[in-house]
């Protein structure tokens, strides 16, 4: 996207021991409320590993949808977007 509105965000849990506890849905909801704060963020956007279903299901809890497969320099990834007021659900 080329809107200067729109914000890229990525998030990882460094300990394995903390996977299926919510924190990564937590913290994507935390990072997206923040970032909403800001009336001149229009839409935040995350490109996610395609296989990753745990990571794709946090982000959709947070409100996300995904919308396409695109590649990336690491190669395909599942591009999604959360729109203000879907962080709401």
């Amino acid at each position: 996207m080329t809107d200067p509105g729109v914000r890229g965000i990525d998030q990882f849990l460094a300990h394995g021991e903390d996977l299926g506890r919510g924190l990564g849905t937590q913290m994507v909801e935390a990072l997206v409320e923040l970032l909403f704060r800001d009336p001149a963020v229009t839409l935040i956007q995350t490109d996610l590993d395609p296989g990753n279903h745990r990571a794709i299901r946090s982000y959709e809890r947070a409100g996300f949808r995904a919308v396409e497969l695109v590649t990336a320099p690491d190669g395909p990834a599942l591009y999604m977007v959360g729109a203000r007021g879907a962080e709401q659900r």
